[in-house]
């Protein structure tokens, strides 16, 4: 084998490798848009000690880090408690945590005279002004209650609010609320919404924010020791809404795998298509190794917003002097002052031609062309790997061939 042609081999191969490590240290520098759950403690599972019970009431949630009773009493339930605050059997009744080994509790209706009891937390960070935002919580009726009730809300507020809320309900109008009756002791019911921030906004409490006029009640069975409506609570998430982002147009070889997607939300579904080539359809930033180039096609739901977006994975040619499955070929490859464009069957005039380097940027853009070929200087391009690109001006169809500068 000539020595030239092992240098040139040797060459190609070490530009692989640094196409690999450009490409690798590119996804790491990369920054990423993270729709963050401003909620400390979302789930609380963080405590200063298991929930004795009973113990002095008016403390029992400031065990639980980060969350406070809001005017008179709410419990804190955990797994590690032997008492009647336990999980999952406890004296209001039999449920699992949603997730984790805890969850909050607390009185949404007492039968009459507007009795209320609610839950709050101060937020990791203010609300911004005129953004948006996904509010979720989980609740789960007591087996114990008597009536169920269908106006639970969260309400965001710039200090904590006052600790007799019943006094002036009209003050107090909840950005989120349940719109149904609230009637599951089996599973968790999930409460999710959207609202644009007006400025402000630090603290988040969770209960009935309506008199006892606007609740609707619904009667589940006699229970002269719990004649009114009492909820666990779980999993409290507030996130900002964030649109659905596929990520940027890559190259890649056929060999290799790149991860799709910028900005993953904790409380979001995602579906990638197509499926192929793809590890989780489901997740937020999954893996893709396609065959061939392909354009791929996000849909992320959060709370009620839909969203879609794409990204195209291009697969890098072979660089060989064969026209193969691309619509053009190009000679000679490596090469070092020019390299000619030859199209198989079509007018080069048809398609934009494009020259870029390893991460993608554009270093010459074809205009001077005759019938189905077309010659480009090099001569000035630093040493490395280089990609041709031809866009077809009518279907729009991309082919890319990868060459070396020498």
């Amino acid at each position: 084998m000539p020595l030239h042609y092992l240098c040139v081999k040797a060459f190609v191969f070490l530009m692989k490798l640094i196409f690999k490590i450009v490409f690798i240290l590119s996804l790491y520098f990369n920054t990423e848009t993270h729709a963050q759950n401003v909620i400390l403690n979302p789930s609380f599972e963080l405590y200063a000690n298991c929930p004795p019970y009973p113990t002095n009431i008016s403390d029992q949630i400031s065990i639980c880090d980060n969350w406070n009773a809001v005017c008179v009493t709410a419990d804190y339930f955990n797994v590690c408690s032997s008492a009647d605050v336990s999980i999952p059997d406890n004296w209001w009744g039999y449920q699992s945590a949603r997730t984790g080994n805890a969850y909050l509790g607390f009185w949404a209706y007492v039968g009459g005279g507007n009795g209320r009891e609610y839950v709050g937390s101060t937020l990791s960070t203010t609300l911004q002004s005129n953004v948006s935002y996904c509010v979720q919580y989980y609740l789960s009726l007591t087996d114990s209650s008597k009536y169920a009730v269908d106006k639970i809300g969260a309400y965001f507020s710039d200090t904590i609010v006052h600790p007799f809320i019943p006094l002036n309900f009209s003050y107090y109008i909840p950005q989120i609320e349940s719109a149904m009756m609230l009637n599951d002791t089996i599973g968790w019911t999930k409460i999710a919404g959207i609202f644009t921030a007006q400025g402000g906004g630090k603290i988040i409490t969770i209960g009935n924010l309506r008199d006892d006029a606007s609740t609707n009640v619904q009667f589940m069975h006699d229970s002269p020791s719990y004649p009114g409506s009492y909820y666990y609570l779980d999993d409290v998430s507030v996130e900002e809404v964030l649109h659905a982002n596929a990520g940027r147009d890559t190259l890649i070889a056929n060999i290799d795998s790149v991860q799709l997607g910028n900005n993953p939300t904790e409380n979001a579904t995602y579906l990638w298509q197509p499926t192929n080539g793809v590890s989780n359809v489901n997740a937020a930033n999954p893996m893709a190794s396609p065959d061939t180039t392909t354009t791929y096609v996000v849909t992320k739901t959060q709370c009620s917003v839909i969203t879609t977006d794409t990204v195209t994975i291009h697969i890098i040619g072979d660089g060989v002097n064969e026209y193969g499955n691309e619509a053009f070929k190009i000679y000679p490859n490596p090469a070092s002052t020019s390299i000619t464009v030859e199209f198989k069957n079509e007018n080069i005039n048809n398609y934009k031609i494009e020259l870029r380097n390893i991460l993608g940027q554009l270093q010459k853009l074809c205009t001077e062309s005759k019938n189905n070929i077309t010659s480009i200087n090099i001569a000035s391009l630093p040493l490395g790997v280089y990609f041709i690109k031809a866009i077809s001006k009518t279907s729009n169809h991309v082919s890319v061939i990868k060459f070396v500068k020498n």
